[in-house]
Formats: C-alpha cells, sequence, structure tokens
C-alpha cells in the first residue's frame, strides 16, 4: 500500500511531446508525463488545454469556437485563461488515454490520439496537471516557452472583404488573412502588375504578420497618385508548398451619403425618458431628442396637419456613399425670402432622431428645414421639409 503523498506537480520534459506535424486523414500522438502523486481524484490528474491562449496567457485574445464534442464547456484553467483556452476530452476523434509509470507509481502519462485529421484540428496544445484536488497546479509548456503545437498541412484558404472603400486624399488599408500551414508568403497585384514586398517606387507598404495558425497580409494604399490611379481591382495570393489561395478587393472611392429621410411622426416617450438629458436645445426654441438606451419610443408617422405634440423624425440614407453616417447638418429659414441659417451638427445616434416642433406655436407659424448626412467622405445633398401649425379657428373666419 503506498501513501496518499502530493507534491507540486512537475513535468518530465524527457517524456512529453506536444510539437507534431502532420498531414490531412492521418493520425497525430500529443503525450504529457508528470510527477506529483498517485493518479486518483485528488493525487495527480493531468489534462490537456488547447488554444491561442497557450501562447499569450493573460492577454485578452478572443476565444476561439471549436466543436462542441471535443471541448468541455464546464471546465476551463482558472485566472485569465478562462476565456483563451478549453479542456479536450474525448471523442470520436480525441482519444485520451492514461498510464501509470511503472517504474514511478507517484509519475503519470496522458496520450491525446486525433485521428483523421482536419484543418480545424490545427492549434496550440499544452497540458495541466493538479495535485490536491487543485491544491497546486502546473502548465506545460510554461508561460514564455515555445509553446506546443499541432500543425495539420493544407493548402491555404484566403478570406478578405470583398469591397473596400478609400478617400483620395487618405492612405487606406486593405486586410486580407489566410488558413494554411506550413505559413504562407503573400503576393499583391493591381492591373496585371505584382506589387512588390516592402515600400514599392508606388509607395505602396505591404505589412505581413501571424500568430502560428492565421496569416494576414495587409496592403497599405497610398493617397491618390496623380500619375496612377489607386482605384480598382486588387489581388492578394498566399502560396505554400501545397498550393494557394487567392482572393479579389475591389477598392472604389467612397462618395458622400444620399438624401436622409425626414418624416412628420408623433412620439410616445415612455416613463424611463429623462428629458434634462435626452434633449439638445437649438435655435429658434425647438429640441432635437437622442434616444438613450431604455427609452421607449412608440412612433406614429402622419401626413395631416401638426397636432398635440409632434415631431421631426430623420433616418439615415439608404445609400451611404461607402462610410457610415457619422451626423446630420441641419439649417433652416422661416422666411422663404431669406437665406438658410448656418449649418448645425449633431451625432447619429443609430435610430431615428426626433425634433421636437412645439415651437411653431410660439411665434413661428412656418419653418422650411434643409437637411444633409455627413460621413468621413462629405456632406451630402439636402431634403427639404416645410413645417408650418394648422390656422386658428378665428383666423379662418
Amino acid at each position: 500500500m503506498l501513501p496518499d503523498i502530493v507534491i507540486r506537480p512537475i513535468f518530465l520534459p524527457n517524456y512529453t511531446n506536444l510539437q507534431v506535424a502532420k498531414h490531412q486523414t492521418e493520425t497525430a500522438t500529443l503525450e504529457c508525463e508528470a510527477f506529483g502523486g498517485l493518479p486518483y481524484e485528488n493525487g495527480l490528474k493531468i489534462q490537456f488545454i488547447r488554444g491561442i491562449g497557450v501562447v499569450h496567457r493573460g492577454r485578452a485574445w478572443a476565444r476561439r469556437s471549436y466543436d462542441s464534442s471535443q471541448v468541455d464547456e464546464s471546465e476551463f484553467p482558472t485566472g485569465d485563461y478562462k476565456n483563451q483556452m478549453n479542456f479536450v476530452r474525448d471523442s470520436d476523434r480525441y482519444k485520451i488515454k492514461h498510464f501509470v509509470d511503472r517504474r514511478q507509481p507517484y509519475a503519470s502519462r496522458v496520450v491525446l490520439e486525433i485521428t483523421d485529421l482536419t484543418t480545424d484540428d490545427n492549434d496550440y496544445y499544452a497540458c495541466q496537471a493538479t495535485t490536491g484536488g487543485n491544491l497546486w497546479t502546473n502548465i506545460y509548456p510554461q508561460a514564455g516557452k515555445p509553446p506546443g503545437q499541432l500543425i495539420v498541412y493544407f493548402k491555404p484558404k484566403v478570406e478578405a472583404k470583398s469591397l473596400v472603400y478609400g478617400l483620395h486624399y487618405q492612405d487606406t488599408n486593405i486586410t486580407c488573412m489566410a488558413l494554411g500551414q506550413p505559413l504562407p508568403e503573400w503576393t499583391w497585384a493591381y492591373k496585371g502588375r505584382q506589387i512588390g514586398s516592402g515600400r514599392d517606387s508606388l509607395n505602396y507598404t505591404i505589412y505581413n504578420s501571424d500568430d502560428g495558425t492565421t496569416s494576414i497580409s495587409v496592403l497599405q494604399v497610398p493617397a491618390h497618385q496623380w500619375m496612377f490611379d489607386v482605384f480598382g481591382d486588387y489581388i492578394c495570393e498566399a502560396r505554400n508548398k501545397l498550393g494557394e489561395g487567392s482572393a479579389v478587393v475591389a477598392f472604389r472611392l467612397a462618395n458622400h451619403p444620399k438624401k436622409p429621410r425626414v418624416t412628420k411622426c408623433m412620439v410616445s416617450l415612455g416613463i424611463s425618458l429623462n428629458p434634462s438629458r435626452a434633449f439638445k436645445s437649438f435655435p429658434l426654441g425647438f429640441l432635437v431628442y437622442f434616444p438613450k438606451r431604455g427609452d421607449h419610443l412608440i412612433q406614429k408617422r402622419f401626413t395631416d396637419h401638426l397636432q398635440g405634440p409632434s415631431y421631426l423624425c430623420l433616418e439615415p440614407p439608404d445609400d451611404n456613399g461607402g462610410f457610415p453616417v457619422t451626423s446630420y447638418q441641419m439649417r433652416f429659414r422661416t422666411d422663404k425670402n431669406n437665406g438658410f441659417s448656418i449649418p448645425y451638427q449633431y451625432p447619429l445616434t443609430g435610430i431615428p432622431q426626433f425634433i421636437d416642433l412645439s415651437f411653431l406655436n410660439k411665434g413661428h407659424p412656418h419653418v422650411q428645414f434643409a437637411f444633409s448626412a455627413v460621413s468621413k467622405a462629405g456632406s451630402g445633398p439636402n431634403t427639404y421639409i416645410d413645417v408650418s401649425t394648422p390656422p386658428k379657428p378665428d383666423a379662418q373666419e
């Protein structure tokens, strides 16, 4: 009968192998061995973990998605690792086997066998050993050491936005991403001409990077050249020894947004509204309502004379010209014989803005508004709308 003794787990590097490279449909074997206790529940326990957090432990990296059959969602490493690494468990293709070292009963070995390899198996892998329940924990490889990695060879798969907008006076980045092993090399082409690496004669710049599994190439397109039109179709190609993949990105000149939609409407504001913060005063005493989270809005459109609490409702145009609408410009005049006021600008909240028209009963029976939508590309054409109050009954007699 062996005494149930536990110590801080220690990995045995000579019997640990977490660096494997294979082709698709083959079988990969990863293994770890640690010393620290008997193979009981509260003794020595060894588990495999996988994910980008194996490399970037302690950093805020997005969690990758995996087949639920391969991951136990109820268990995660502790601390900052939680959202970057996942424990691996048995599944149809993932087989985990445990062995006790016959020469040393306080040492155990765990083997992960992955059959019928696919490209999704490309990832970083590590082992976690615990003793005394969770009293002591050790992870191999340790932070700062080369990570364990399973490489499954396959030709690159390239992804990119099919359409990118830019401005003639600003540099623009076009990005392509590829999955492929070995990590691919990148080339860019425009109008049948290959763009050189680094900074070439036309001031293009290419930046390449990777995290060991995903390769990214960024082409910085310079501001418009008078002797060379930079707007057109760009091709990015990733190539490794197994093949190549490519994507076409249409680079287009952004335009100003079209006319915004402006209508008259009735609005009922929910009880959560705080008028002192939700409204902003503008000239003539009218108010612009900026909806906030928690406000309940019931909107009724109408085309008759304005009656009761009435508003103008503004919505972004269907065609924003390539860049999102960031604000509106508003001008107005109370007399058609006079010019419009200076433009007043206010931000887009993402849902219709509401302009309070109650000021029309305060000495301004008629106002003509001119609204335009604004993006990084500039201000678009105006939408004009005339607003007037109905005549009083005694004025009609």
